[in-house]
């Protein structure tokens, strides 16, 4: 059985598109020429690799997986103690609150995030691939998702209702009002299922991007894989300002603009009457009952 085949079996409850991020790490370190049977020497063959925490981690957390799936249970906990070395790794250095040595470069102000999509917007002309790359960095500033608008196929409310499986992301569009829905990598703890209303605008500049392009309903809105879409503004951002501005930068900007200055006031706070934020937000932070 091959790795899809023998992962479903185990895990019939893992989502196709979950499935289908298991192998893309799964490849990646069938690439290493590695024996998977032997754990140190594939954590030499990752550690050589010129690559992010979170892909690195990710192969190790594949590789638990897969081991698992085949019943290879010591070898899988080898594994899952390498993957979760990295992960407690990877929330220290978030603790600190300062952005990575490796993305600091291409750290730039929400002003500059902003000036840079209009940059785009004044070279569209009748250039689709210009005009779909500004309409998806002006959806990200207002909403700034991971790569779920690659794919992002156009549906009427009737449409979307007579799928049997939403298995996709969507819009869905009726007259002014258009609504964004994804569920493809769902979870109930941190990343719960996607419904939200597209406003202002990000749907004002949608619709003219639909409507210039002619897109139907049932068609996919912006024809490119998750991992183009970042390639896509990387190359653009490099092309414009000089910088590699991904989603997952985007992100940081758009929060770190609107929670930042708040965060470190309430750090200050909690500093100074003897206790963590964790603890005020549980414990102290609260609103009232409805009517009172």
């Amino acid at each position: 059985m091959d790795f899809t085949e023998v992962v479903s079996k185990a895990r019939p409850h893992v989502k196709p598109n979950s499935i289908k991020s298991y192998q893309s790490a799964f490849n990646k370190v069938l690439k290493l020429n590695v024996d998977i049977y032997k754990p140190d020497e594939i954590e030499e063959g990752i550690n050589k690799l010129d690559i992010s925490f979170t892909t690195k981690r990710n192969m190790f957390n594949v590789l638990h997986v897969y081991m698992d799936s085949k019943e290879e249970l010591e070898i899988g906990k080898v594994y899952a103690k390498k993957r979760d070395v990295l992960n407690a790794e990877y929330l220290e250095k978030n603790q600190s609150g300062i952005i990575s040595d490796k993305q600091s470069p291409n750290f730039i102000t929400y002003k500059e995030l902003v000036a840079f999509s209009n940059m785009v917007r004044a070279d569209i002309e009748d250039n689709q691939r210009l005009h779909m790359i500004y309409t998806i960095l002006n959806f990200l500033i207002y909403r700034p998702l991971r790569n779920d608008l690659a794919g992002v196929r156009l549906m009427t409310p009737t449409m979307f209702k007579k799928l049997k499986e939403r298995d996709e992301c969507y819009i869905i569009s009726q007259g002014t009002k258009m609504t964004f829905y994804c569920n493809q990598f769902a979870t109930k703890k941190t990343r719960p299922q996607e419904e939200k209303l597209i406003d202002g605008r990000a749907r004002i500049e949608l619709q003219k991007y639909i409507k210039r392009w002619n897109i139907r309903s049932g068609e996919v809105v912006f024809p490119i894989t998750k991992n183009n879409l970042s390639q896509l503004l990387i190359k653009t951002s490099k092309h414009y300002i000089q910088k590699n501005i991904s989603t997952t930068i985007i992100r940081k900007i758009i929060t770190s603009n609107l929670f930042l200055d708040t965060k470190l006031e309430q750090e200050a706070h909690a500093h100074s009457i003897g206790h963590s934020v964790g603890t005020e937000n549980l414990v102290y932070i609260k609103k009232q009952q409805e009517g009172f």
